[in-house]
């Protein structure tokens, strides 16, 4: 091969070399690409899905809260009637209409055997027709979890000194049980200090009480950043109480479980403040067991074992724990309580059997995601509704919208 064909044929190997290389890096710039495209052909595609399934959970959550509220209606509904006939008081407890559903999922079929319901109370306008259908449609559910705000000791009451008396005996027992009085000390709090920080915090007056251990109302507010005063007014919500000095969030883990601010008592009563006092109580039926073995602690050994069987037997078949007529009986021999010397002293002036204020907590799912509703409701006695002059039974007090995956 002469030294031209050499460098002719070394020619052509060399562009051939380039186009290959060449055509390789548009080969796979395009596969990058395609896969680019495909990547985010699959993300958009769940984007959608995930939009269309929050929309779904949100309209479910909605439906539930409707639904919860609904049941209460239905309760209150049912409790007048039967008051009326047998002439005697209000009971609410585990075995009501608004507790049996709770953790229940419910879906477009179930709802639909609640139309009849709906239709003979008169209560159509809770319940859109068409919501059934629509549920049925949306392939999906909501869970319902309805608890009594009675149940909880209500810091609202501590918003003067003679409503606030029985709320802080109350507190007291709560932070004096065992556990959590050692809890308290690890944080270097009394229970005393705790309690009237947050009488001092909520109270109306301008007047610090020596027991919260602090130089005056305002005096640890002051040099927070930014600074401010205590409000001296019921809380709107029970996370305030972490702006309580002392009060951080694994207290607030802790006890929020066993308290409210809802209602605002004076809000629903022309009582005066003192005859207010007198109506702060719990819920005997609905109480926790943790709460309720805090107000006595001294129940003898086998006592307690007794009380927690007679619990455990009240959860599991929904019965009442004691009717109106008979909590002070039930207190003496469920609880081993003696009956003390003056009878305004007697711990079944702590206990009631009614109730008027629920947590609905409504969460919808829909494919992988999931929305939360929960809201605070107070039902209004008839009495109550014409004196407001309000077309409905229930007044909202607290509302808000959560997501979360599943």
């Amino acid at each position: 091969m002469s030294s031209t064909q050499h460098t002719s044929y070394l020619h052509f190997l060399s562009s051939r070399g380039v186009s290959i290389i060449l055509t390789l890096t548009i080969v796979s710039f395009m596969i990058g690409f395609i896969a680019d495209m495909m990547v985010s052909s699959r993300v958009a595609h769940q984007m959608s899905i995930n939009i269309q399934d929050s929309a779904r959970a949100e309209f479910l959550a909605k439906s539930g809260a409707r639904f919860g509220k609904f049941l209460l209606s239905i309760d209150a509904g049912i409790d007048l009637k039967m008051a009326e006939l047998t002439q005697q008081p209000i009971e609410d407890g585990l075995g009501d209409p608004w507790a049996m559903l709770n953790d229940f999922p419910i879906g477009g079929e179930e709802i639909e055997q609640f139309a009849p319901i709906v239709e003979k109370f008169g209560l159509s306008e809770l319940t859109d027709a068409s919501v059934i259908e629509q549920l049925k449609e949306l392939q999906g559910s909501f869970t319902l979890q309805i608890t009594d705000e009675r149940s909880r000791i209500n810091l609202s009451y501590l918003q003067s000194t003679g409503m606030g008396k029985k709320v802080v005996k109350m507190l007291g027992s709560l932070f004096s049980c065992p556990a959590e009085q050692r809890f308290l000390d690890h944080h270097d709090l009394s229970p005393q200090q705790i309690i009237h920080r947050i009488y001092d915090f909520i109270d109306t007056d301008r007047k610090n009480r020596a027991a919260s251990g602090l130089s005056s109302e305002n005096a640890p507010y002051e040099g927070r950043t930014p600074s401010f005063s205590i409000p001296n007014h019921p809380l709107s919500s029970l996370h305030q109480l972490t702006l309580v000095e002392g009060w951080n969030r694994q207290l607030h883990t802790v006890f929020a479980p066993f308290l409210t601010v809802y209602p605002i008592p004076n809000r629903y009563s022309s009582l005066s403040r003192a005859e207010l006092g007198n109506k702060a109580a719990l819920n005997i039926n609905t109480v926790s067991r943790e709460l309720l073995q805090c107000m006595f602690p001294k129940m003898p050994d086998e006592c307690y074992q007794a009380f927690v069987r007679a619990y455990a037997e009240k959860e599991e078949t929904r019965a009442s724990f004691a009717s109106a007529n008979t909590i002070a009986e039930v207190l003496q021999t469920k609880m081993c309580y003696k009956k003390p010397p003056r009878p305004q002293h007697h711990l079944s002036k702590w206990f009631t059997t009614s109730s008027s204020t629920f947590r609905v907590r409504s969460i919808g799912r829909a494919g992988d995601l999931q929305r939360v509703i929960e809201e605070v409701v107070h039902r209004l006695s008839p009495e109550l509704m014409k004196s407001k002059g309000s077309s409905s039974s229930l007044d909202m007090l607290y509302w808000k919208l959560g997501s979360s995956s599943q």
